[in-house]
């Protein structure tokens, strides 16, 4: 299948919401509520991709103006 290695989830990433963290290893699941805000981190050495989906579909248009860093 091409693409396979693409779509495969790796690496750990620190959630914080509201001063408190959660972190997240591939398999894990996080519900973001509409308003919430959180920040992401690679808390390791090894790099890290994740899966997002969001809803309602426009939805993906306001992370344009998210910051990178």
């Amino acid at each position: 299948m091409n693409g396979a290695d693409d779509a495969r989830l790796a690496g750990s990433v620190e959630l914080r919401h509201d001063g408190l963290g959660r972190t997240l290893s591939p398999g894990m699941t996080a519900h973001i509520a509409v308003g919430e805000r959180v920040s992401l981190a690679n808390p390791g050495t090894e790099p890290a991709s994740v899966m997002a989906m969001a809803s309602p579909p426009d939805f993906t248009r306001s992370l344009a103006g998210w910051p990178t860093t």
